[in-house]
């Protein structure tokens, strides 16, 4: 899928953020990537990890 989707695999796995919420896709709740920025991604991520740890 990502070589359909054109995006630039790095040397370590990863394909950047950036170029993620460029694509023409939606997410979970219906909501297009590219309305979304990096600080969104970021605060997603922190607030799932502190819950996560908070429920363990």
């Amino acid at each position: 899928m990502v070589t359909e989707l054109n995006l630039n695999i790095r040397s370590d796995g990863y394909v950047k953020v950036e170029d993620l919420l460029k694509l023409n896709m939606r997410a979970f709740a219906n909501i297009p990537l590219r309305s979304q920025t990096v600080d969104d991604i970021k605060e997603v991520a922190f607030v799932t990890s502190f819950f996560t740890f908070v429920h363990c």
